[in-house]
Order: C-alpha cells, then sequence, then structure tokens
C-alpha cells in the first residue's frame, strides 16, 4: 500500500492498523490450517502404529 506524503499522520495510522489487522487474522488463519495438518498426520501415524481405524481424536 502507498502512503502518499498529504495524508495525515492519523489516516497514515489507521491504515497501518488496518493492514495489520489484515495481516495478523492471515497469520491465525494459516497458523489454524497448519495445527489441523499436524493433527491429521498424527492422526494417520497413531492408525498405521495401532492397526486401527481413523476413528481416534487427537487433543492438541
Amino acid at each position: 500500500m502507498e502512503i502518499s506524503g498529504s495524508m495525515s499522520i492519523a489516516a497514515q495510522e489507521m491504515a497501518i492498523n488496518k493492514s495489520q489487522a489484515g495481516f495478523d487474522v492471515l497469520t491465525k488463519t494459516l497458523q489454524k490450517t497448519e495445527q489441523h495438518q499436524q493433527n491429521e498426520q498424527q492422526r494417520l501415524q497413531v492408525a498405521e502404529q495401532t492397526g486401527k481405524g481413523m476413528n481416534i481424536d487427537i487433543k492438541a
């Protein structure tokens, strides 16, 4: 995002805060996705090791 020299400091701060908030949401979404993938991988590993089906629930 380009901030022009004519923007007030308050407007610049608001733009930066909006960008940061959007980035934070994306970061949290990515973390949740990665955690879900790790949980699924754990479920697969446990199922393979125990010879049981996939009806097990692993809590982080």
